[in-house]
């Protein structure tokens, strides 16, 4: 329900995690804001809701917010305070090849690694370095642009993350499962190679 005869400094459209974000920030700030939101509730992609049986929560939008657990933005909101709890599941992902196969996303790089056949090597190689330097990548990722703290982490990073999925792929790896996975975490339609 919208005041009436209240004067807004600022209006959001959509309640989702970015909606919400920015209303918070401006509120903060001590603006008066209005968030409109056309669904019945807020949350956009975030929401989750029993749909089948009692006790089975399914995603209605996205499943993985790896970058919602890393913002800076959301941890100085202190959301934990308002019943935010992250979830994290024995295995965050896995990507369907087939009827009967799929990639899985392990919790650690050399677990995942290791279901990546002839790839194992080349993928720990690509991803290891990204695990173990976030807390340096982290801010240039997350931050408007600007010359990074740690420019050679940085730019470790920069130099694989100009190139798209489909080739980084093509030049890495042999089989089908690494590129299928790196696809699936890129978000990109891509269509598995065949193995040489």
């Amino acid at each position: 329900m919208v005041a009436q005869n209240v004067r807004y400094d600022t209006v959001v459209i959509g309640a989702g995690p970015n909606g919400l974000t920015a209303a918070c920030l401006l509120a903060r700030a001590g603006r008066k804001v209005l968030l409109i939101e056309a669904a019945e509730t807020i949350g956009g992609a975030t929401r989750s809701a029993q749909l089948t049986l009692p006790g089975f929560v399914h995603d209605l939008g996205s499943a993985v917010h790896p970058f919602g657990l890393a913002s800076p933005v959301f941890a100085s909101l202190g959301l934990e305070r308002f019943g935010l709890r992250w979830v994290h599941p024995p295995l965050p992902l896995a990507h369907p090849l087939d009827a009967s196969r799929a990639v899985l996303l392990e919790r650690s790089v050399a677990a995942t690694a290791a279901g990546l056949g002839r790839d194992a090597q080349a993928y720990f190689a690509l991803m290891r370095p990204l695990a173990r330097w976030w807390q340096r990548i982290q801010p240039t990722v997350l931050h408007p642009l600007g010359f990074p703290r740690h420019p050679i982490a940085a730019a470790r990073f920069g130099l694989r993350a100009l190139l798209s999925v489909a080739l980084l792929s093509r030049l890495l790896f042999r089989e089908e499962r690494a590129p299928a996975l790196l696809a699936g975490l890129g978000g990109h339609s891509f269509l598995p190679m065949e193995a040489p």
